[in-house]
């Protein structure tokens, strides 16, 4: 139980005040010489298990193991020790049901021990159902909390990946249930051709994007791999697992290529004889031509690429637990403490990774304790008397086997023939867990099923692509009340919230490939032959110190010369090719032969140069081709701001939407809650408007990429939390933020800021602050809630919405923040429990301050569907996805 309960917003009525609302604090997303630091972040559970209390903390830097005391008061003078760990969570299982305990936690090591930490109350539940235990840990490589911020660290470190812009965490976000949200995204970016190399068709795959096709010197070369079109980044074969839950399987990847024994990638000798999959699966990503590698890449330059990087120098944000766990400290240094040793070696590599992965269980869900409505219970009748328990098997939900499930024709992907050369598993993938399911779309391993509906309708029909093997797979012939109870079994009773919200041990960095570090395509080009424009590809870091940032072109005239400038000032789309360019210029004879086929790549350092953090350049390639006017052919600018690490030295405040709480980018304008420490003296909210741009004696100054200061309006400040609005104005790119208060800076952030970042306020996870307009047949209107606060649960949720007669007019008025620059009301895009709906407002709410307003019309053919999921594109950025309940 959280010591201090956040306030959360909850936007249920139309007209509510304006002050009121604004004002509310909202919930956090989610900080060996000596004595190490008491435990920070200690979290007791309050009745999310049936069996056990869970007690977690931050990993502390120097300590090799931790104490837990409990007591039923709260005195730590009089508490009892429970035992030692070396992990950062530790299980209670002798507490009594209805009895509520205190907990402390104290840091250790062989020198010396910390002070107790602050105290937490938590709870065991009541109930007997079957609940998911943690994974276990092969016996050679045991979880430390060390060993586990170490790989938490390389989990999501795009270093790792020759161009520095894929992570293993890339493609396996909590969001996303712990795969790829990329792979939901409108048009070919995210779309693999399939076997037949076409896009459109019906073999296509909704993968992962990966990295450009490149060699070993940087350079860029076209895709040779099947289904890879042209320069551009490549996209996986199949949809991404998920890394969530994945600990409990013995073979992963979708084949099961990734073996339990796991083995030196350099000896090939045998580490792990058994419990070694997610070690194993650690070894293939980063050698990958497709996910993360250059062709021919291998472990040595893999662990050289580790140890010459500063830990997550790319991320914009770092959870705060995991960057005071790194205090600046090399990636030698960080294995010292892991493993006692600084040499980094693959084994270890992947065997820190596994061990942050197997801290990534959900075992938090609804159906741990029991916890289930009607049609919840309804539905999971459904789900036996289906036989999808057969597959899909509690309390795990996976039988850890091998299906042929008929999505498509099994000569396009043959699966588990691969890796066994057995008839009978063609055709046969990975059986996935469901928990979290509702959080994955879309589905299967082509991605082909975009929502949970088509998934069961999927099932009713007993697949696509017969004969099945090996399953009891039959048409079902399920009637809409068994799908809409089958469909609310497996969402909220299957959905640990902190999976959700991207809470510990869930949360992350942020990722460069999410930020505005990114460089930014603009501006027109001048044709060549064949009326092609020459297309600059530009995705790597400005990263200062990078040695190897690469610029691509394709699309140009084959075999002809081109010319890269990159100067403070764009170099323009014209026939005359500068002579210079500030930062760089570069001549390259491109490969390939005739219009349009021409492709090449100039690879550059950034120098370590401080006086460079912050520059904004442009680019542009130039290449000479008689059928452009004037000679030459131009593309378009590219745009970037080097960056590199603050010199501020202050602690950090980490800022996200206050409605979506996704790491990401931000939009002027829109609502940001910051969480830091120490960020204010007292607790303070504002109470007039306009807003006070000083409260509590703190103001928020941020400084955006054209230099510009400007004060944030405050609604809301606190020792741990400021909530602030990004001011109007803000211009595009990277902004700096401090903290200042009583006339000191006391803590630093940093803010993406893009045109638009759209996000759906949550009365609680996947509940929107929304109303129903209901208009009858005479014109009256009136105003209903869709969620109510159960106080015995301490939780809202969701009321049915009655679509009426068919007279009436029902629309959905739901509250968010970041869309209201959006750039036509026709680039919004609103799906509907699977179907796209009339979308008939989506801008600034006008009475709240920062908030926006989305206005949709509900179909009335989603009368009786139950529990569905509204999901909101806007300029074809997503916002978090929500539910509701159509009766």
């Amino acid at each position: 139980m959280r010591r201090v309960k956040l306030l959360i917003i909850a936007l249920t009525v139309f007209a509510a005040s304006s002050v009121v609302l604004s004002l509310l604090p909202w919930s956090s997303v989610a900080g060996q010489g000596g004595a190490p630091a008491a435990p920070t972040g200690v979290t007791a559970s309050d009745g999310s298990y049936n069996n056990k209390v869970g007690v977690s903390w931050d990993a502390m830097r120097g300590a090799v193991q931790y104490q837990v005391f409990r007591n039923t008061s709260n005195d730590p003078a009089s508490a009892a020790s429970l035992g030692t760990t070396a992990e950062s969570m530790f299980f209670d299982r002798t507490a009594a049901q209805g009895q509520t305990y205190f907990y402390w936690v104290r840091s250790e090591n062989a020198n010396a021990a910390s002070p107790l930490s602050a105290s937490d109350s938590g709870f065991r539940a009541n109930g007997a159902v079957e609940a998911l235990e943690p994974p276990t840990a092969p016996e050679g490589n045991p979880v430390t909390a060390a060993k586990a911020a170490l790989g938490k660290a390389l989990f999501w470190d795009e270093q790792l990946s020759s161009t520095r812009t894929v992570a293993c965490g890339t493609c396996h976000i909590a969001g996303n249930g712990g795969a790829d949200p990329r792979s939901s995204q409108i048009g070919t970016r995210s779309t693999n051709p399939g076997p037949d190399g076409q896009f459109g068709t019906a073999d296509d795959i909704q993968g992962s994007i990966g990295v450009p096709p490149s060699l070993a010197d940087g350079s860029y070369r076209l895709s040779t791999n099947t289904g890879q079109i042209g320069m551009r980044e490549q996209v996986t074969g199949r949809r991404s697992q998920s890394a969530i839950n994945a600990a409990y399987l013995t073979l992963l990847f979708w084949d099961g290529r990734a073996s339990d024994v796991f083995r030196d990638p350099l000896t090939n000798q045998i580490v792990l004889p058994a419990g070694g999959a997610l070690e194993s699966q650690v070894l293939g990503p980063p050698l990958s031509d497709v996910e993360m590698a250059h062709t021919g890449r291998d472990w040595n330059d893999v662990t050289m690429r580790v140890a010459v990087s500063k830990p997550l120098a790319l991320s914009p944000s770092i959870p705060d637990a995991l960057a005071t766990w790194i205090g600046g400290r090399s990636y030698p240094e960080l294995f010292t403490e892991a493993f006692g040793g600084g040499e980094i070696t693959p084994v270890r590599v992947a065997m820190a990774i596994a061990t942050y992965e197997r801290m990534l269980f959900s075992d938090r869900t609804p159906f741990d304790v029991g916890n289930l409505t009607p049609a919840e219970a309804r539905g999971f009748d459904v789900f036996r008397q289906s036989d999808c328990n057969i597959c899909h098997r509690a309390p795990l939900f996976s039988h850890d086997e091998f299906e042929n499930i008929g999505v498509r024709p099994s000569n396009e992907d043959t699966g588990r023939f691969v890796v066994t050369q057995r008839a009978d598993d063609l055709g046969r993938f990975r059986a996935p867990s469901l928990r979290n399911v509702e959080l994955r779309a879309p589905y299967m391993h082509t991605g082909g099923l975009k929502t949970l509906e088509d998934v069961i309708e999927f099932y009713d029909r007993g697949g696509d692509f017969p004969p099945i093997s090996r399953t009891r797979l039959r048409v079902l012939r399920l009637n809409p009340q068994q799908k809409s109870d089958l469909l609310a079994f497996l969402k909220r009773p299957l959905t640990d919230t902190r999976v959700a919200a991207g809470a510990a041990p869930f949360d992350r960095p942020m990722l460069y490939s999410e930020s505005m570090r990114v460089p930014q395509i603009t501006g027109a080009g001048l044709a060549g032959a064949g009326g092609k424009i020459p297309q600059a590809l530009a995705v790597e870091p400005p990263l200062l110190g990078n040695p190897g940032f690469t610029i691509g072109i394709f699309d140009a005239l084959g075999g002809a010369p081109a010319t890269l400038v990159i100067d403070s000032e764009d170099p323009g789309a014209t026939a005359l090719i500068p002579d210079a360019g500030s930062f760089a210029r570069v001549v390259v004879n491109l490969s390939g032969a005739g219009a349009g086929n021409g492709f090449g790549s100039a690879t550059l350092a950034i120098p370590n140069d401080i006086a460079l953090r912050g520059a904004t350049l442009f680019g542009r390639w130039y290449v000479v081709d008689a059928a452009a006017v004037g000679g030459v052919a131009v593309s378009p600018a590219f745009r970037f701001t080097i960056f590199g690490p603050s010199t501020a030295g202050l602690p950090v405040m980490t800022s996200v939407s206050a409605a979506s709480f996704a790491l990401g980018t931000v939009a002027a304008e829109s609502i940001l809650a910051g969480f830091g420490a120490n960020l204010a003296e007292m607790t303070a909210a504002a109470e007039t408007l306009p807003l006070p741009v000083a409260l509590g004696g703190v103001t928020v100054i941020v400084r955006d990429a054209m230099g510009v200061e400007r004060a944030a309006p405050l609604f809301f400040v606190s020792p741990a939390q400021i909530n602030y609005q990004a001011p109007h104005g803000t211009a595009l790119g990277e902004a700096a933020v401090t903290v200042i208060r009583n006339g000191d800076a006391v803590a630093v952030g940093m803010l993406q800021v893009d045109a638009v970042s759209p996000g759906i306020f949550m009365a609680d996870a996947g509940i929107p602050a929304a109303s129903v307009l209901r208009v009858r047949e005479d014109g009256a209107q009136v105003f209903e809630p869709v969620v109510q606060f159960n106080t015995a649960t301490q939780r809202f949720e969701l009321l049915p919405i009655d679509l009426g007669p068919e007279t009436d007019q029902v629309f959905l008025v739901g509250f968010g923040t970041g869309f209201r620059n959006r750039s036509d009301l026709s680039a919004v895009d609103v799906m509907l429990g699977g179907e796209t709906v009339e979308v008939l407002y989506a801008g600034a709410q006008g009475i709240l301050v920062g908030v926006d307003q989305l206005n949709v019309r509900i179909p009335r053919n989603l009368a009786g569907r139950g529990i569905v999921e509204l999901l909101m594109q806007v300029d074809g950025k997503a916002a978090n996805t929500v539910s509701l309940h159509i009766q």
